[in-house]
């Protein structure tokens, strides 16, 4: 029963790394439910290159990304209404063109540590297969 439990309705992940900072920090403990499908500026946990990883939807399909010159995130059209500190800028390095309209069946997928470009803006979007859904518990395991 706890194999089927976590193999098909709970991910369990640690998160290295501060790509998600300050929502997730390194080390902490994350429990998504695999039964929830991704929603915009959910944090979820998925798969991109066999790893696991966290990031924030901001773009699901033919949503349409923009990234401005000063680092202000726009999706369709709007100016994104987010709680994140950092600035979000292009990665000079990236082939990914803005405006971006994110394919039928993937979503566009952000770190809250904006300054870290490792996510959709580099590597393009995630497929919602390889989304294991939105977190449901965050567990502090260090720096209280």
């Amino acid at each position: 029963m706890v194999w089927l439990v976590l193999a098909f309705v709970l991910g369990i992940t640690i998160n290295y790394g501060n790509n998600m900072h300050p929502a997730v920090n390194d080390g902490d403990m994350i429990v998504s439910f695999k039964l929830q499908s991704p929603y915009l500026n959910a944090a979820v946990l998925y798969k991109h290159d066999g790893k696991s990883r966290t990031d924030r939807v901001v773009g699901l399909s033919d949503d349409v990304i923009d990234i401005t010159e000063n680092g202000e995130l726009f999706i369709n059209n709007a100016l994104a209404s987010e709680d994140i500190f950092y600035p979000t800028h292009k990665d000079e390095n990236s082939n990914i063109q803005f405006p971006y309209t994110v394919e039928e069946g993937r979503a566009f997928i952000l770190n809250d540590y904006r300054e870290n470009t490792d996510d959709s803006r580099s590597f393009g979007t995630v497929a919602l297969k390889d989304i294991d859904g939105p977190f449901l518990i965050t567990m502090r395991r260090r720096g209280f």
